[in-house]
């Protein structure tokens, strides 16, 4: 089986999780685990706010185009943060693929994710995996199959800092994928 970066990447742009929110996000999910269906943690390293799922993309473009494209909004990006509001079942409580902490971004963030988003479309004529709408969301374990019963929301109130943005490659192993950032970039 070839590697998915081999020639055309899988790249999104995201902000990390802080050492100690990952490690609470975590320890909550473990102490959880005999109350939800059957799911996969993501590992703790592998915890972050997705910005802007980019998808396949060769490494020229990526060079050439993309990175040019997102160098100006990127400096102009001030920081954010979300407000993290709940733990829940992702897309929706009754078909959950994932369980999320999601929240509810500053207006200075969200204006500048979409200004990510765009430049990522208008440079790679695509929107792979993005349906206009973004729900900011950090995943915390993928449910082995759609639980049966929807998934009840549990409280989680913290808001989270975004003051860096880091272009990682995704590349699927048999332990699961590992994320190697490739750029980053520190908001001022």
């Amino acid at each position: 089986m070839a590697s998915n970066n081999d020639k055309n990447p899988r790249l999104f742009l995201a902000a990390p999780v802080d050492q100690a929110l990952a490690e609470a996000l975590h320890q909550s999910l473990m102490a959880s685990l005999d109350a939800l269906p059957p799911l996969n943690p993501v590992a703790i390293e592998n915890l972050h706010l997705t910005l802007t799922f980019i998808g396949a993309c060769p490494a020229e473009k990526l060079r050439s185009t993309l990175l040019p494209a997102l160098q100006p909004v990127l400096a102009e990006a001030r920081p954010g943060r979300v407000h993290l509001r709940q733990v829940a079942g992702f897309p929706r409580a009754d078909q959950a693929r994932c369980l999320v902490a999601e929240g509810t971004p500053s207006e200075t963030l969200r204006q500048w994710q979409q200004q990510l988003q765009e430049a990522v479309q208008s440079q790679l004529g695509n929107s792979e995996g993005q349906d206009g709408l973004w729900r900011p969301h950090i995943t915390l374990a993928r449910f082995r199959q759609t639980p049966e019963t929807p998934v009840a929301a549990t409280p989680w109130l913290q808001d989270l800092p975004v003051s860096e943005v880091i272009l990682y490659q995704s590349e699927t192993t048999p332990k699961g994928p590992v994320y190697q950032p490739l750029e980053r970039w520190s908001l001022s």
